[in-house]
């Protein structure tokens, strides 16, 4: 029964993640928009429904599309570009990444968060946005 589960959960996704992709093409938005938006109208967080019916399941699969995604941009990282746009990319690299973790950091501490769990927060805003952020950028 589990693995009918399985892929009623799978099937749904990728339904409304393609129907979302190609919505997004049709206004000339990046394809990562409409996996976002369409993960937020699955999700296990919506008010009024849910689509997914083993919700650890479907956290371990989106922890692996993350993977898949950096891996993916591992793939397309190119050390002679990087060499040749050189210090701009560094500085614009460090600015992002401490704007973004202190963002997250004064999140975390708004929401009463202790300081630890308010940097973690920090650390994965800012790791998960420029990930997203270059996936954009190269589509």
């Amino acid at each position: 029964m589990e693995s009918v589960n399985l892929l009623h959960d799978l099937a749904m996704i990728m339904m409304v993640a393609g129907v979302a992709a190609l919505l997004c093409h049709y206004v000339r938005l990046p394809k990562a928009v409409g996996y976002i938006v369409a993960g937020i109208f699955i999700g296990p967080h919506t008010p009024g429904w849910t689509v997914v019916s083993d919700r650890h399941l479907i956290n371990a699969l989106a922890d692996l599309g993350v993977v898949f995604l950096m891996f993916s941009l591992g793939l397309e990282f190119n050390l002679r570009k990087l060499r040749r746009v050189g210090a701009a990319a560094v500085t614009i690299g460090v600015i992002d990444v401490g704007l973004l973790t202190w963002l997250g950091y004064e999140c975390g501490r708004a929401l009463g968060w202790a300081p630890l769990p308010s940097l973690f927060l920090g650390a994965i805003i800012s790791d998960s946005s420029t990930t997203v952020l270059a996936k954009l950028l190269t589509e």
